[in-house]
């Protein structure tokens, strides 16, 4: 199999090396979570020579190196903007002639081509770390004004092991100054004030001491960019599955909307915290007994566990590889840590186990190809069993919790996914890739290959340490509730190639309602990629190497045009060109190539649209609508309006339906309806809405033929 490399002790991380426009900064906050993994006996050797600092900020030494500035090269080309006004841009072939070695040249070759990549003589970029594979080598900058992040933008640049310039993938925001405004118009407290008065039915508070400055991209008006406070709260949400809600406020004190994130972006809790679990104090044992899976089989399994020398109380957990398992509701609900433990270590719930060891296995598949812990940098996981709400009813999920307290933190309905070793590995993978992509936008297109590569990864691994051949790739199929498959996504709700049923576009604004902008959706986008890799001859163990070679190339911000390219060039960079034809095919086939709206759809689909512009009343609501099938199935098809068009399109089997759309105020209970009638959009109240559609009249009635574009009424108010 072959393995990523790690330079010192998982990767080298790099702070305060500042490139092109603007002074040189003093570092700001680089992730000290980020890792890879170990090659050879001198892997420093192929980044160059470095100075090497006495130690980084927290409790260990990072190996924290600075490089010298390189020289800016001043660029007059105008570049279009795209999307939010970041660039994205990709180069997939030499474009350098110098040897890269050392900082300093991986610094011109970028600049290199700041033409090219939406750069010009006011760019600054900041060299964060260097990730080696065995073929490639991957240095990763961020793009700073002044001593401030720009937030999700980034350069990577890829060089083979010789040091000549393979590839290049950027995010990039143009014409960003190198210094950020003198006058913030209001302080880190009042933006914090400004979050908790916003959602106070909720009663949140800011996450004390993590409140950060950014420049980050914006979508209205005429401005491209702002400056922006981001004010981290724990999630209050249960929709999203992470531990953290960050919320983004203008500098002149407007509310802009909040994201789900792992971790807030603050400098010591990255590099600095520690565990409220002292491992040292644990002796290392281990247990060995019988557990039943779901099928019914029987297994004998020996996993570690650590005696308290102090208590003599045995607990579930790993000394060597810093794993602990606790329980969910103290932790979550009581700022409480209760490990899982026993007086005589004999006895332990059975689902627990199978979770805990399936971790370690995952864990263990990692380390193999060189990646240390969740985040290759061998932080303490933190595994929380018996996942429930706050009432105490048992939550069906399993879901990565971000960074907390020191420990990467997974939380898991363990009677339900303990041995589902695909999810496990799920949700590992999320982690893995937070780290290599520098920061996770979890929002549509970038979200949705984010939840792909933990579902391509959580295939591979299950195949891999169960053995199992499993034709049909599919997820979660150990417990008997299948997820999702990349075979027929459509059998569980998702798209087989863009513009396919149950397809979605990108919305304006993530939410709860709309999955992030379909993040578990779309992903199957991605999946059936894999698939046809598989079917081409990759085996698990090749497609693991490709994969997270992928998965370093990735920017925060890279969608699936920038993802097209990407693939057929990571055949050739990773060492699998005899797979870059097949690669292009299963592009073609998924429809990458071509991504906009249809003129007509499939015999046996229909392709429906409209328009839906909220008016300012509506503002602050958010949109879904929902297509309701009248053939008795049950069937409801969901989409939204497409940000920067308001176009809500759906494909649906031909047949009948009806429609409406559902408005959701920040008040749990405000709700707007308008349900779709042959006179237009009909404003319903709840009660008359059920009504409704318990038996469908004739004019709330959508007939949609076989291949056919049905164009509905724009939404008049």
């Amino acid at each position: 199999m072959k393995r990523l490399t790690a330079l010192v002790l998982a990767g080298v991380l790099l702070l305060g090396t500042a490139c092109g426009g603007g002074n040189q900064t003093n570092g700001g906050a680089a992730d000290s979570s980020a890792g890879t993994a170990e090659k050879t006996e001198s892997a420093d050797s192929s980044a160059g020579t470095t100075e090497k600092t006495e130690a980084a900020s927290g409790s260990q030494n990072k190996g924290i190196t600075k490089g010298e500035k390189g020289d800016a090269i001043i660029i007059e080309d105008e570049n279009a903007f795209s999307g939010d006004g970041t660039v994205t841009a990709f180069i997939g072939e030499p474009f350098y002639d110098g040897v890269i070695k050392d900082y300093d040249e991986a610094y011109k070759a970028v600049q290199s081509v700041y033409d090219r990549i939406g750069a010009d003589e006011t760019t600054q970029l900041e060299l964060a770390e260097v990730r080696p594979t065995e073929d490639n080598i991957c240095y990763t900058f961020y793009q700073m004004a002044g001593d401030i992040r720009v937030y999700g933008d980034v350069v990577k640049l890829i060089t083979d092991n010789d040091g000549k310039a393979t590839g290049l993938i950027s995010a990039i925001l143009p014409d960003v100054k190198a210094a950020p405004v003198d006058v913030w118009g209001i302080t880190a407290e009042e933006a914090e004030a400004i979050v908790e008065d916003y959602y106070k039915e909720a009663d949140v508070h800011a996450v004390d001491g993590a409140t950060d400055q950014i420049l980050m991209p914006v979508t209205r008006g005429s401005e491209l960019y702002c400056y922006a406070w981001v004010v981290y709260t724990e999630n209050f949400d249960p929709q999203f599955d992470t531990a953290y809600l960050a919320h983004y406020v203008k500098s002149d004190g407007e509310y802009l909307y909040g994201l789900p994130i792992s971790e807030p972006h603050n400098a010591d809790a990255l590099a600095g915290d520690v565990t409220a679990f002292v491992f040292d104090n644990m002796e290392e044992a281990e247990w060995t007994g019988t557990v039943t899976h779901n099928d019914g089989r029987k297994e004998e399994i020996t996993v570690p566990v650590m005696e308290d020398t102090e208590t003599g109380k045995i607990i579930l957990g790993d000394v060597k590889r810093k794993i602990l398992c606790a329980d969910f509701a103290d932790f979550k609900f009581d700022d409480t840590l209760t490990p899982r433990e026993s007086d005589d270590g004999t006895t332990w719930n059975g689902a627990e186990l199978l979770t805990y060891y399936n971790f370690i296995r995952v864990w263990d598949y990692y380390d193999k190809i060189g990646w240390k812990g969740p985040d290759g940098d061998e932080t303490p996981s933190l595994l929380l069993m018996n996942l429930v709400d706050k009432d105490g009813n048992p939550e069906d999920n399993a879901f990565y919790s971000g960074r907390e307290r020191g420990f990467q933190i997974f939380a898991f309905n363990a009677e339900k996914f303990g041995d589902c070793t695909d999810v496990i590995g799920h949700e590992f993978t999320h982690c893995v890739t937070g780290t290599t992509m520098t920061t996770n936008l979890y929002l549509n297109e970038y979200g949705a290959i984010n939840e792909s590569m933990s579902d391509i990864m959580g295939n591979i691994i299950e195949m891999t340490i169960d053995d199992r051949q499993d034709g049909a790739w599919l997820i979660g199929e150990s417990n008997g509730e299948t997820q999702r498959s990349f075979t027929n996504p459509n059998e569980y709700a998702q798209p087989g190639y863009f513009w396919d049923q149950y397809f979605v576009p990108n919305a304006a604004k993530g939410n709860d309602l709309n999955d992030s902008g379909g993040v578990h959706t779309n992903s199957s986008l991605l999946n059936v990629i894999s698939y046809k890799l598989s079917e081409s001859g990759m085996d698990a163990d090749d497609q693991c190497y490709f994969w997270m070679n992928v998965a370093l190339a990735l920017t925060p911000r890279t969608d699936f045009a920038q993802l097209a390219e990407i693939l057929p060039w990571c055949t050739k960079s990773a060492g699998y060109p005899q797979y870059e034809d097949e690669v292009r095919k299963a592009l073609e086939e998924t429809g990458y190539s071509n991504r906009a709206l249809p003129d007509s759809v499939p015999e046996g689909l229909a392709l429906l649209t409209f328009t839906c512009t909220l008016p300012e009343k509506y503002q602050d609501y958010d949109p879904v609508a929902i297509l309701y099938a009248l053939d008795g199935s049950g069937r409801e098809i969901w989409s939204w309006p497409e940000v920067g068009t308001d176009r809500v399109a759906f494909v649906a089997r031909e047949g009948q339906y009806t429609m409406l759309i559902m408005l959701k105020g920040k008040d749990e209970q405000d709700e707007v309806y308008y349900l779709y009638s042959e006179d237009g959009w009909e404003e319903c109240s709840n009660e008359d809405l059920q009504d409704k559609l318990e038996e469908v009249d004739d004019e709330y009635v959508i007939e949609a033929g076989s291949g056919e574009r049905v164009e509905l009424m724009d939404v008049e108010w």
